[in-house]
């Protein structure tokens, strides 16, 4: 934890933070509560937790204005109220990052009173999505201006047997063998990805 101190510490004068905004990227059962609390004990950082994954939705909102700007917006009479496609190019995607900086902004810090200098949220709902994770996560990058991404990563025999704590009954009922399958193959997944994306981008950590 010293050393993810050290990351968001600028050796500065004023001991300013090097980031203004921090996400937590992981899985459930990781710990990751434990390290959005620590995070919070550094002065100027303010790191909700989950939130059901609302930026997944903004994510979804600006491929579908992309697709929309750049598959349909040069039809020959997309100028006329009758064109299906009328308006779309009008459609803004780069103007649509903006207005979702702010608005995951104003949902973060909402009425907390102290001077926040650094903010973000953590989040575990990724396993469901691992086929554009990286893409997802270039989105975020996008949204959370000057952004320190935190995989944070756990021994996935232990990570297993807490989650099978809370499905174990579920589990027993439907017969499922291969439900541990595939749940110790899609925390490998993940965390291959949180290691490829973390070698090609300076501003992610990993957190073991």
């Amino acid at each position: 934890m010293d050393n993810l101190r050290r990351f968001f510490k600028n050796p500065c004068p004023k001991n300013s933070l090097n980031y203004k905004t921090i996400i937590i990227v992981t899985y459930g059962r990781s710990g990751s509560t434990l390290l959005q609390g620590i995070i919070n004990t550094i002065k100027g950082v303010l790191v909700r937790g989950e939130n059901s994954a609302f930026c997944r939705g903004l994510y979804e909102a600006w491929r579908s204005l992309i697709i929309a700007k750049t598959c349909h917006a040069n039809k020959i009479n997309i100028k006329r109220p009758t064109c299906a496609w009328f308006g779309a190019d009008q459609l803004n995607p780069d103007r649509f990052l903006h207005q979702c900086q702010t608005l995951i902004r104003e949902q973060l810090i909402a009425d907390h009173p102290s001077n926040v200098t650094c903010y973000g949220f953590k989040e575990i709902r990724y396993l469901n999505h691992l086929d554009d994770l990286p893409h997802y996560l270039d989105f975020l990058c996008q949204v959370m201006p000057e952004c320190a991404v935190v995989f944070n990563m756990r021994s996935h025999d232990d990570v297993q047997t807490s989650m099978l704590r809370t499905i174990k009954n579920d589990l027993q009922e439907q017969n499922d063998s291969t439900q541990e399958k595939l749940l110790l193959a899609d925390l490998q997944r993940a965390d291959d990805i949180f290691r490829d994306y973390s070698s090609s981008h300076p501003n992610c950590y990993i957190n073991y």
